[in-house]
């Protein structure tokens, strides 16, 4: 990343709850009548949004990429048609992003800033607001897949794992489970959930019983001879979501290595005292 670019990103991350308490106002202030008939409840819960766009676009000017913010408004796009906003919603809040931040920033930053957002707008406008199934009817494990996305949603949580295993003893490679079963079902249920027809607890009960299920496939997963190599994984941060890495750690042992998964959220300093 060029210096420029680095200081934009940090002027943008170290003014971030000003610049949005600023767009807020803005919004308030151009359509009154929409955004005040959600109460002071709707406007309280407007700063953690607001905020939330800049995260996205911080990363997006650090690394000089305005697909890295395109593609995250081309997700909310999607968000927000399935919480019924309007059309133009996300888009008009956007662009009183860009001008709050024409306002306040440093004249030199500016030109690169609007070029970035304006890039992701376009890109923005073109995307679509729904998306198809990860579900594919051309997948050799569909109905496979299927049925086991059906019985997480129905809470049959038993029965999902005896498909799992079922398919396991009669053959089905793990590593086809995994990535024919488990992922796209993950990518369908955070699909259902963008899209408002899943809640928060029925996408966390599915991922909770999924990764139960896959310790339950670790008789095939470590029955391969080990090589003499050892992999730690794990989520740094404030990362939660923990499940792709763990499946990457279940592929290196399936190949022989021995793996140490660590799961979600483990401070740095403790992954480099365990490695």
């Amino acid at each position: 990343m060029d210096q420029l670019h680095q200081e934009i990103s940090e002027a943008v991350r170290s003014n971030r709850r000003a610049i949005s308490e600023r767009v807020i106002e803005r919004q308030y202030a151009v359509n009154p009548a929409y955004w005040e008939s959600f109460g002071q409840v709707g406007r309280e819960k407007r700063l953690p949004d607001v905020e939330y766009h800049l995260a996205y676009l911080i990363e997006s000017i650090a690394a000089a990429d305005p697909n890295l913010f395109g593609d995250y408004l081309a997700w909310a796009k999607v968000l927000f048609k399935g919480l019924n906003l309007p059309d133009k919603a996300l888009e008009g809040n956007i662009g009183h992003l860009r001008d709050v931040l024409r306002e306040l920033l440093d004249p030199k930053m500016r030109p690169i800033l609007v070029e970035l957002i304006e890039t992701a707008l376009r890109q923005l406008i073109i995307s679509p607001d729904a998306l198809p199934s990860f579900i594919h009817e051309d997948s050799p494990l569909f109905e496979l897949a299927r049925n086991y996305l059906e019985a997480l949603l129905e809470g049959k949580r038993n029965l999902a794992g005896n498909l799992i295993l079922d398919a396991a003893n009669t053959g089905v490679a793990v590593k086809d489970i995994y990535s024919r079963v488990f992922q796209p079902c993950q990518y369908e249920l955070g699909r259902l959930w963008q899209m408002n027809r899943l809640s928060v607890a029925q996408e966390h009960y599915c991922t909770a019983a999924t990764q139960l299920i896959m310790s339950q496939l670790y008789p095939y997963i470590f029955a391969t001879e080990r090589i003499g190599r050892r992999l730690v994984a794990t989520c740094v941060g404030s990362e939660l979501n923990e499940i792709r890495v763990r499946r990457v750690a279940d592929f290196f042992g399936k190949e022989g290595w021995d793996t140490y998964y660590l799961g979600a959220d483990v401070p740095p300093d403790s992954v480099r005292s365990y490695v």
